[in-house]
C-alpha cells in the first residue's frame, strides 16, 4: 500500500535523466534496499525468537509451548 506511491514518485522525479535512465535504476535500488531491511528485520526476530523464547517459532510442539508467552 506504501510501496507503489514511492515507486510512483521515484519514476517521477527520475524522468528528466540523461542516458534514458527513465529512473528504473532508482526504482530497483529502492526495491534493493526494502529486501535488505526485511532480511535485517526477518533476522532480528529470528535472533530475539532463538535466545528468548527458546526458539518457539521453530518448535514442532502444540499450543501448550505457545500459550505460556501470551
Amino acid at each position: 500500500m506504501i510501496a507503489p506511491p514511492i515507486i510512483g514518485w521515484i519514476q517521477g522525479a527520475t524522468e528528466d535523466l540523461p542516458y534514458g535512465q527513465y529512473g528504473y535504476f532508482y526504482v530497483e535500488v529502492f526495491f534493493i534496499i526494502l529486501s535488505g531491511m526485511a532480511l535485517l528485520f526477518n533476522m532480528g526476530v529470528y535472533l530475539y525468537d532463538k535466545r528468548k523464547r527458546e526458539n518457539l517459532l521453530q518448535s514442532v510442539e502444540p499450543l501448550t509451548q505457545f500459550e505460556r508467552y501470551t
